[in-house]
């Protein structure tokens, strides 16, 4: 394969980092010595530099709709912010998990919608609701009381998910009690959402990296259940 195969896909639209083509029936292994190769020739070649292949990020996803055919996906953006990985999730349909204003404008500058943006994180700067509430980011998660009186105050009208504090298990990564609500502090935030007039659309949780049993996530799904039953009768 000669460099000249290193064309960018769009070449009108300028990607940071840049997307290449590999022609059919050549390797991703022989696309990277090629790579490799043309930036040797370059004058100064002593910086970093990442290979990706998008294509396994579509294959992902296609497995996932394939056994979750009903479960929107969210794509969390700090794992990888990068405006060709946004782009093409985004052209898929998938949803965008933001922590801070700096990844929501990340993902609007990348042409997310706002509705497609959850605001994952329980606690907030003023500023950063502030800046969700101007540009149209709607779905934040809570898992505290200050942070209920706090939206009052800033996005009212913003739709809440409240984090529940689902019990440790044996395999993954623990979280402990840094995130979420117990569920005893949990039906008293359901509680205080009314009394505030809030808008509480759901319930979320995590329970850790790396937890794959199906009987872990029966247990997650199973407290979210009691804590939906409890706000449907209050």
């Amino acid at each position: 394969m000669p460099a000249a195969d290193l064309v960018s896909l769009e070449p009108s639209k300028p990607l940071k980092p840049p997307v290449y083509g590999v022609r059919k029936g050549k390797s991703r292994k022989e696309f990277a010595k090629v790579f490799v190769n043309s930036q040797r020739n370059l004058k100064e070649w002593d910086s970093s530099f990442y290979l990706g292949d998008l294509g396994q990020v579509v294959r992902n996803l296609q497995m996932w709709t394939k056994h979750m055919p009903k479960i929107r996906p969210y794509y969390a953006m700090k794992c990888n912010p990068s405006q060709p990985v946004v782009q093409l999730l985004a052209s898929l349909g998938v949803g965008f998990d933001c922590a801070s204003k700096f990844e929501i404008e990340t993902a609007l500058k990348c042409g997310v919608k706002p509705e497609d943006i959850l605001f994952a994180v329980p606690c907030k700067m003023s500023s950063h609701i502030e800046y969700a509430c101007q540009t149209g980011v709607q779905v934040m998660t809570v898992d505290n009381a200050d942070e209920l009186h706090k939206i009052k105050r800033i996005h009212p009208t913003g739709k809440l998910l409240l984090r529940l504090n689902v019990c440790e298990f044996e395999e993954g990564v623990r979280m402990g009690d840094k995130f979420g609500a117990s569920m005893s502090d949990a039906k008293k935030l359901v509680l205080l959402c009314k009394s505030l007039n809030l808008n509480l659309n759901g319930i979320c949780y995590h329970p850790g990296s790396g937890v794959e049993s199906f009987e872990c996530i029966m247990s997650c799904l199973q407290q979210c259940k009691e804590l939906y039953d409890f706000a449907a009768s209050n």
